[in-house]
């Protein structure tokens, strides 16, 4: 009979259980850290979410032998590199990866944290590492989105329907966009992504910013004046060439993720496009 843990639900409000990891492969959700075969967790099967016993106590009130039994444990360098053994093997990290990730790891031991301005992405398609196009000039701030080691995201669409964002929590769509990190088994959608870097841009006189029309296209716009005295504070903005006055919520600092990986596509399928008519136009050689 498995055993209901009183007052504590995962992030979508299911009741958690107690169960013993029957393997060494699991870890908790909240630490990220490696749990050893036979250790107790908590956990929803139905959004595969578990907790450490650890975790738990810091948010529950467990029995007072249970608190003095918990073990006084140090984030694990060991199993930070199992992680990333794991992730070679499973194909999401290259030999190359494993090292740059590695040495990375290593010299992180023993030195502070130093605050972020904005998260490396690179795309992944069909298992070829592509760098990514600069199409936006404005940099990145981004507070949440990303693992706790901070590690360059990948770019990736979901390949099938298994898969889960960290923040919000949802199942997403086969071939949605998504950044992930392997090493840590981190994954966010590309909503989240949006969210989080919008909350986080500042947009002000002469800021270029996407304008958002009525029937929910986009079209590139150039901040005119802000006026903070207007709680929210008023914006006038050019838009195709007249100048307009609208709130933050009608603005984007940055082209979403999702439309920005579709045009890139596009271009590229544009491109191939040319080239093979280029080709075929080419006179044949003489004999």
């Amino acid at each position: 009979m498995q055993t209901e843990v009183a007052n504590h639900v995962c992030p979508s409000q299911h009741v958690l259980y107690e169960f013993s990891t029957p393997n060494s492969e699991w870890a908790c959700d909240t630490c990220r850290s490696e749990i050893a075969q036979g250790a107790i967790m908590y956990g929803c099967r139905e959004c595969d979410w578990d907790i450490c016993i650890e975790c738990l106590s810091k948010q529950v009130k467990l029995p007072e032998a249970v608190q003095e039994a918990l073990p006084k444990k140090e984030p694990s360098l060991a199993s930070d590199i199992l992680r990333l053994k794991q992730s070679k093997l499973a194909g999401w990290l290259t030999e190359e990866e494993f090292t740059v990730e590695l040495k990375k790891l290593l010299a992180s031991q023993g030195k502070p944290t130093t605050p972020r301005d904005g998260v490396q992405v690179t795309q992944q398609t069909g298992g070829v590492k592509q760098e990514p196009t600069k199409t936006e000039p404005r940099q990145e701030i981004l507070s949440n989105f990303g693992c706790l080691k901070k590690h360059e995201l990948k770019m990736f669409n979901a390949p099938d329907d298994q898969w889960r964002c960290n923040l919000c929590n949802q199942i997403v769509q086969v071939g949605t966009v998504m950044l992930g990190c392997r090493a840590c088994d981190w994954d966010g959608c590309h909503a989240c992504y949006d969210k989080d870097r919008e909350e986080n841009a500042q947009l002000v006189k002469g800021s270029p910013c996407w304008y958002k029309k009525p029937d929910g296209s986009l079209v590139q716009a150039v901040i005119e004046s802000v006026d903070q005295a207007h709680s929210p504070p008023s914006y006038i903005v050019v838009v195709e060439g007249s100048a307009r006055e609208t709130e933050r919520e009608r603005l984007l600092a940055f082209l979403p993720l999702a439309k920005s990986v579709e045009l890139q596509q596009e271009q590229e399928k544009l491109r191939a496009e040319a080239t093979s008519k280029v080709g075929a136009e080419a006179p044949e050689p003489s004999s």
